[in-house]
């Protein structure tokens, strides 16, 4: 993201990298595997690949509505879960093309989505073509703490997909490349030591991330300053 100041001439003496962080030390029990599926129908069997969040346009959803016909393995289950200002759109399209393998459920929240972590095979974060250089998606965080796979669909030269180069926590699809998108779920669906190598890398690479790490060196960097 410094790469966009520096772009307009910024000098290096005056950016200060300070990124999101995460409370890796939580004394909250792990919740129940299984509830957000016998909450929801899904069978235990179910390869259920989840996105969650906002529902808006720059979160580019449309290629998971284009991704799921391309399914072959009726076992993939994509779920929509969250709320914005596409979710009405989303839902027509579904309803309009018979799309059986997605299902579209309200946003999670608290215990609610934590249980949904638990169940979850693979999280998607996606992003419109163009949009994703001056943000990054904070949600990603703890999805590494909860040693999910992700599956990015985004610039390969936007901060996301740079960083899940970097910590290889999972695979980017550049945007509009349904057919892509559909033939790696596939083979995820069928790699559990994939998608566990993938949880492992996440958890590691979330590390640095730590709040107390996180505020240590800004306050640094701050002092450094004075």
């Amino acid at each position: 993201m410094l790469a966009v100041f520096r772009g307009k001439g910024v000098p290096e003496s005056k950016l200060i990298y300070f990124p999101n962080a995460i409370d890796l030390k939580s004394d909250t029990p792990p919740p129940v595997r299984g509830e957000f599926r016998r909450r929801h129908g899904f069978a235990e069997a179910e390869f259920l690949a989840i996105y969650a969040g906002n529902l808006g346009v720059k979160q580019g959803l449309n290629v998971l509505l284009e991704t799921a016909p391309l399914l072959r393995n009726p076992r993939i289950r994509i779920v929509i879960c969250g709320d914005g200002a596409q979710r009405e759109a989303l839902a027509q399209r579904v309803r309009e093309l018979k799309l059986g393998n997605i299902t579209m459920l309200p946003l999670q929240q608290g215990e609610d989505y934590r249980e949904l972590l638990a169940d979850v095979d693979v999280c998607f974060i996606t992003q419109q073509a163009g949009s994703g250089n001056s943000f990054f998606p904070s949600k990603l965080l703890g999805l590494l703490a909860a040693a999910k796979p992700v599956v990015t669909v985004a610039a390969p030269e936007c901060e996301l997909a740079l960083s899940l180069a970097e910590g290889k926590f999972g695979v980017n699809i550049p945007p509009g490349h349904p057919r892509q998108l559909a033939d790696l779920l596939e083979a995820l669906a069928q790699d559990p030591q994939r998608l566990a190598e993938y949880g492992a890398a996440g958890q590691r690479y979330v590390e640095q991330f730590e709040k107390g790490r996180v505020f240590q060196d800004f306050a640094s960097e701050l002092q450094s300053i004075g």
